[in-house]
């Protein structure tokens, strides 16, 4: 699996209540994986590098 983001875009997609996505800054977006050392490959590294909170 290479990111998460499919699942998550998904799950936002078929929520039962209105879910905003805000856009990613690609800068902070690395700052926020590297620091919290993850990837993508988790929920929570695909909602930090596509997202700039939900």
């Amino acid at each position: 699996m290479e990111s998460a983001w499919d699942e998550v875009a998904a799950a936002v997609a078929a929520a039962p209540y209105l879910v905003e996505v805000l856009p990613a800054e690609p800068a902070r977006a690395a700052a926020c994986l590297a620091a919290l050392e993850i990837t993508t490959r988790s929920w929570l590294g695909a909602v930090a590098a596509n997202t700039g909170g939900l």
